[in-house]
């Protein structure tokens, strides 16, 4: 954990929920995930921990792509890492 000022910085497991009620229960006035719940392998421990993590009345944002952009006719793009360190582009139409 790192920290500045009053603000800390944690990066938890969003699937393990144990994991994310050492957040602390009741803990945050609100939420945001920007981009991410479709790349989970399972929403449920997030979703339910939230629940619990959030104070009463507090919210949860988030935002995923719209479908428009992940139609069969979108071309993939991935970045990969080479064995030198440089990165590379990979494109599948």
């Amino acid at each position: 954990m790192r920290s500045c000022g009053d603000i800390e910085y944690r990066v938890p497991d969003a699937t393990d929920e144990t994991v994310l009620m050492t957040l602390g229960p009741g803990r945050f006035d609100a939420a945001v995930c920007s981009m991410a719940l479709m790349d989970l392998p399972t929403i449920a421990p997030l979703l339910s921990a939230l629940r619990r993590l959030l104070k009463p009345g507090g919210q949860f944002v988030f935002s995923v792509p719209h479908p428009c952009f992940s139609s069969c006719q979108s071309p993939m793009t991935a970045e990969l890492v080479q064995s030198d360190g440089q990165p590379s582009q990979v494109r599948k139409e």
